[in-house]
Order: structure tokens, then sequence, then C-alpha cells
């Protein structure tokens, strides 16, 4: 059944969407947009559009258009003709038309959750992200119905459940805020968590960006290890409970090869270091390039081991091994035959331009000669002709 608001609590929940119009208005950083890497691969970048503030206030101001008391112009504008004039609109409302359909069945929930789904994101702070596909479960005749493309969760300190919806807008791929929900911690929570995400995909935030190119402010987090097998924890438990789908492989993968990539490069650093052992008890230089290690791997080596063999090799080359100030040191020659190479090589290079511009060039003459071949040919040919039509004139 609708609720039946009296004018001193219409004019209570209006105050108090006001106080969050002034918020969003003189306090928050408006131009800030937040890019989310999901573990499933997927990356959103979503903005708080001033249009759609209102709806996450639990207003349609749609209804006023509709009704004939304002005409069509944006939503924020017509946000604010509403504050200004509330108690007049209210009176129309309540004589020709209904305050239930201007105000959401949730309107004072999004209103407490206002402020709190404004505050900055952060992959530890985020329940799960539902992408939503709205043919699989849930439909109502109500204005709140779940419709957006992706939901970002969060779980407040009273274990409430708010939900921020997310649609993608038409011309661009940055989505929109669109609205907001609260699932409460009550005996029906499990039941309303379950309605709306039975058979949905779910994943978490592996890392997040926050950006606003008018202030120039730029910060990214990342989830840590520790804290990827909480979330990881959440999705299971979420799953069980409700039959939705979790989906992390892309962001597992992506660990795996790390790891992978890690144990390989240890691998190889515990090579290096053996055979280094090895010249230090024959007393002999170790040069990596004969390491017989691949050179992509032998870039990624720390550089504290590089330092060592380059200490090594300069004292290996001082024969009385006090001096360790060799004035021309392996090191130095080392970088010095370093640099000659690079230079051989950008030499070779060249030369390999050089003689393809030769070549473009001999080309090019070989088909100039052949022109002037026809050329010369043509005016022989002209000549012949000229001098026979001459012969004719004579006659």
């Amino acid at each position: 059944m609708s609720k039946v608001y009296k004018r001193c609590e219409f004019e209570e929940i209006v105050n108090r969407i006001s106080e969050g119009v002034n918020y969003y208005d003189k306090v928050f950083p408006k131009d800030n947009r937040y890019i989310l890497y999901l573990a499933n691969g997927d990356r959103i970048c979503y903005t708080f559009d001033e249009n759609k503030i209102a709806h996450l206030l639990g207003l349609n101001l749609d209804y006023l258009v509709e009704s004939s008391i304002y005409r069509r112009t944006t939503t924020k504008d017509l946000l604010d003709k509403f504050l200004e004039n509330s108690y007049s609109i209210y009176n129309k409302l309540n004589t020709y038309g209904s305050i239930n359909t201007l105000l959401s069945n949730y309107v004072e929930d999004k209103i407490v959750v206002f402020r709190e789904q404004l505050k900055n994101p952060y992959p530890d702070n985020i329940y799960f992200v539902c992408k939503y596909d709205r043919t699989i479960t849930y439909t109502s005749s109500e204005i709140d119905v779940y419709t957006a493309d992706y939901y970002i969760a969060r779980k407040l300190e009273n274990d409430d459940i708010i939900l921020l919806g997310l649609v993608k807008n038409k011309n661009n791929n940055i989505y929109s805020v669109q609205t907001s929900r609260v699932i409460k911690k009550d005996s029906n929570q499990m039941e309303e968590l379950t309605k709306f995400l039975q058979g949905q995909e779910i994943t978490y935030v592996n890392s997040l960006e926050i950006e606003n190119y008018q202030t120039m402010y730029k910060k990214d987090y990342h989830l840590s290890i520790e804290e990827k097998k909480e979330v990881i924890k959440n999705m299971i438990d979420i799953s069980n409970c409700t039959n939705s789908k979790p989906n992390t492989i892309k962001n597992h993968l992506f660990d795996i090869i790390c790891v992978s990539n890690s144990k390989s490069k240890l691998f190889n650093q515990k090579l290096i270091l053996s055979q280094l052992i090895d010249s230090i008890d024959k007393k002999n230089i170790y040069d990596l390039s004969e390491s017989n290690i691949d050179s992509e791997i032998l870039e990624s080596i720390d550089s504290e081991i590089k330092t060592l063999i380059k200490k090594w090799n300069d004292l290996v080359c001082n024969s009385n091994f006090t001096n360790y100030e060799v004035k021309h040191s392996y090191t130095e020659l080392q970088d010095e035959k370093d640099e000659l190479e690079k230079q051989n090589k950008t030499y070779e290079e060249r030369i390999k331009e050089i003689e393809e511009e030769n070549k473009k060039l001999r080309e090019e003459k070989k088909m100039l000669e052949t022109y002037k071949v026809a050329y010369e040919d043509f005016s022989s040919k002209i000549f012949t002709l000229t001098k026979e039509e001459q012969k004719r004139e004579f006659k």
C-alpha cells in the first residue's frame, strides 16, 4: 500500500533532499572519473552526472513534466525548480496528482545513503560487482526495478547493502550512475539479495583509478594478495547463498602468470649466481652474455646481481687483488665494448638504409633511361615526318 504523505513529512523529505543536492553542488568533486578493473576482465569508467542526482535521491521528476507542472528541460534544472517551489507542487499533486508517483517507494532509504554512494570507492570496500543481465531474473512494475548494466555493492557498518547502478552512455563508453538501492539487514535481506543475484554474474574490483582532469588529481589503488583472499571468500559465500555465478578467471590467470614469471626469474637468478660462484672459484671473468640465458630474461635480472658481477670482473682483472680502483676496469672496457657494438649496430642500420636508397635511385635511373630512349625515338620519328612534309610542300 502506498504511503500517504502529510505536508510536514513531505517538507522534511524535501529539506533532506535539498541538503543532499547542496552537498553535491558545493562539496562533491563532480569532475571525478572512476575507472574500475574487474576480476572478470571488464573495465568500466563511470561518473556522477548531475542529471542523475534526482533519481539517486528518489525523485521521479519526469512526472512533473507529464503532469504539465513544468516544461521539459534538463533534470538538474527540474530538480532546482522543484526545490524552490516544493510547497506549491505539494498542493497541486495533493489535489490533482499523486505524490507517490513523484517520490520513490524507497525515497527515505535513498536519502540516507546518498552521501555514502558519493564516497570514493576502493577495491577493499566494494562487497561485489554484478554484471547485470535483466533478461535472467527479477521483473517488476515498480519504478525502482533493477535495470542497470552493472551494480556496485557495498556493505555498510550496520550490514545494510547499498547498490549503485551504472548505465552505459549511448555516445561513448563511459557509464553514468543511474540508480541507488538499499537491501536492509533484516530477515528479508537474503531473500531480496537472492532475488536480485540469482543466475547473475558477480565479480570483484581488482584495482581502480580515480582521476579528475580539472584538478589534475589522479590516484590508483590495488588489492593486495591478503585482501584478494578475503574478497574471493566473499565471492564464494555470496554465490553459495544466492546461486549467482562468480567470474574471476581473468584476474586469476594474470596472478598465475605473475607467479610463474617470478619463479622463472628466481630460477635464472640462482643459475647466474651458481655460475658466478664457479667463476670466483676459478678466478675467471664471468660474462653474462655467455650464460646461455635468453637476452630478454637477462634484462629482468636484479641490478644488485649485475653490480656484483661487475665488481668481481673488475677485481679479477687486477692482478694483485689489492687495488680495487683499476684505471681501466673490466666494467669500463665492457661498457666501452657495448657502446661500440651499439654504434656499430647503428652504422649497420644506416648502411642498410643507404643501400635501400641506392637501390631505389638505381631503379629510378633505369626508368629514366627507358624514358630517355623512348623520348629520343619519338623525337627521331617527329623529325623524319617533318622532313617528309617539307618535301611535299616544295613539290
